[in-house]
C-alpha cells in the first residue's frame, strides 16, 4: 500500500493514513482506524488507497466495517469497496463509506 488518502464529505483532503509504503504479506491486513469522536470527515468521509506490486497480482480486498456499541446496544455495519482505476501491478480502490 503506497497510499491512503483521507476525504470529507466535500471532498476535501483531510490527511494521509499510510505516511511511508508499506507491504502487506498475502492474506494480511493493514487497519486504518478512525476514532469514534472524530467527526472531521462527516457522514460521507472517504479513503482513497493506493497499492503497487512489483508484479501482476489480484487487486487487493478492502473492506470497512464501523461500529457504535452504546449503553449495551450494537450498530454494525461492513461495507466493501470497489477499483476506479487498475493496470498490472498498480491500482487505486476507492472506499465509499467512513471506516
Amino acid at each position: 500500500m503506497t497510499s491512503a488518502r483521507y476525504y470529507d464529505t466535500l471532498g476535501r483532503l483531510l490527511g494521509e493514513r499510510v505516511p511511508v509504503p508499506l507491504q502487506i504479506p498475502p492474506l494480511g491486513t493493514h487497519e486504518i482506524f478512525v476514532e469514534l469522536n472524530d467527526a472531521s470527515g462527516g457522514s460521507g468521509a472517504n479513503f482513497v488507497i493506493k497499492w503497487d506490486a512489483a508484479e501482476p497480482v489480484s487487486p487487493p480486498l478492502v473492506e470497512s466495517l464501523h461500529a457504535n456499541m452504546d449503553g449495551g446496544k450494537a450498530v454494525i455495519f461492513m461495507n466493501m469497496t470497489f477499483i476506479t482505476v487498475a493496470t498490472i501491478g498498480y491500482g487505486e480502490i476507492i472506499d465509499m463509506s467512513r471506516c
